[in-house]
């Protein structure tokens, strides 16, 4: 009888629970924007069903009106609403736009099956445009969307994204399945990508460039490489997750130069970074690296097939020991910190939930025109709330705030 109680009562609480829908609601889609850098998709027309081709909605949101050019006149945030957007065709992110998603519930990008064009390389978000070096490409952000490809585009790719300083890539998750990459870019020197999650595809990230410094990347299930560093200067990752992949990194060829892998993981790979070694090309650092069910951890590096192999410090390519070069060309390094994590922090979200001690400048008065001196406004919202949002504008001023 106690056991019959129990199961009705777990019933009713699941039924409960499927019939109650998430509180979506935010502060930030909420609140007053700048009328000239702030679009809504929804007021473009997007319908973020899952049914509807958003496409064209969304693609008139990112560059109706708008200069394709590198210009820093018409920034623009483009706003996704929670929900699920079946797109056909690309999504091109003009210079200076920024696609930001409801932080509370991502919505999704869904590439509609047998996409017209993803037979071949052809991109969901497209971040690149013109020259070839893109080391000028500032000012994008892609943050809070989720990116899904759906099968009968073996050529798709998420994002590409050969851009510049100014830039990051954060909280998301792109889902490959059948398609090509997640991530590609053959250019540039960026800036950030952190709290990403890469799922499927024949390589999880694609990735050349100057400098990138990247934090809380995960990339599974790629079928030949879960992060290929096609040339490079210096890549920093940071709790770096790959798994279930033949190759975990792989820095290969005359242009790569150098990784620093901390605090990072391997799981159910073959190759943890694969290298040209024991030619002298490429430099690599670890530093407190895990690899469990590894075979190798690099060509230099035997790891455990059926096991865990913990890495405290250990180099491959040129190092220098009080001034003199150690003519090894790879080895273990001396323990330089404690065997604790460096702390890997996400972006904050302001306000509490739907948006409970974010102040808007407009309502404390402020006008943002370059023309009104908005001093006594500013300071008036400073003294009332420790979180203040100032939108997109030229906030005049005449004295200390």
């Amino acid at each position: 009888m106690q056991s019959q109680s129990f199961n009705v009562a777990l019933l009713l609480l699941l039924l409960l629970g499927s019939s109650v829908s998430q509180d979506c609601s935010t502060w930030y889609e909420n609140t007053k924007h700048s009328p000239t850098a702030f679009r809504n998709v929804r007021n473009y027309g997007a319908k973020g069903d899952g049914v509807t081709d958003d496409t064209a909605s969304i693609q008139a949101a990112l560059t109706q009106g708008r200069n394709p050019g590198e210009s820093t006149k018409d920034p623009t945030v483009v706003y996704l609403p929670a929900g699920t957007y079946l797109v056909s065709d690309t999504l091109p992110l003009y210079f200076y736009t920024h696609l930001i998603g409801n932080f509370r519930c991502r919505p999704k990008i869904v590439l509609a099956p047998n996409s017209p064009g993803f037979t071949g390389r052809k991109y969901v978000l497209e971040a690149t445009f013109g020259d070839s070096e893109h080391v000028d490409n500032f000012y994008h952000q892609i943050h809070n969307v989720d990116v899904t490809i759906s099968d009968g585009n073996p050529g798709a790719v998420g994002v590409h994204w050969s851009v510049a300083q100014a830039t990051s890539l954060r909280n998301m998750t792109i889902n490959v399945g059948s398609g090509d990459m997640g991530y590609f870019n053959e250019n540039g020197g960026g800036g950030f990508i952190g709290d990403v999650t890469i799922i499927g595809g024949n390589t999880g990230m694609m990735i050349g460039g100057q400098q990138w410094t990247i934090r809380g990347l995960t990339v599974t299930g790629s079928r030949n490489v879960g992060v290929d560093i096609i040339w490079n200067w210096v890549f920093t990752f940071l709790d770096l997750q790959v798994s279930h992949t033949p190759i975990g990194v792989q820095l290969k060829g005359g242009a790569a130069g150098n990784a620093l892998l901390l605090d990072s993981m391997f799981t159910n790979v073959y190759y943890c970074v694969a290298t040209d070694f024991p030619l002298p090309l490429e430099g690599v650092l670890l530093d407190r690296v895990t690899a469990i069910n590894a075979t190798y951890i690099t060509a230099a590096l035997q790891g455990d097939p059926a096991g865990t192999t913990f890495v405290p410090a250990w180099r491959q390519g040129n190092a220098f020991e009080h001034g003199q070069q150690i003519p090894s060309p790879a080895g273990v390094l001396p323990v330089t910190r404690s065997n604790v994590p460096i702390p890997s922090v996400p972006l904050p979200t302001f306000g509490d939930g739907n948006g409970g001690g974010v102040l808007n400048a407009y309502d404390a008065g402020a006008k943002g025109d370059g023309v009104t001196d908005d001093t006594a406004a500013l300071q008036s919202a400073i003294d009332q709330s420790d979180q203040v949002f100032l939108p997109y504008g030229t906030y005049l001023i005449s004295s200390t705030l």
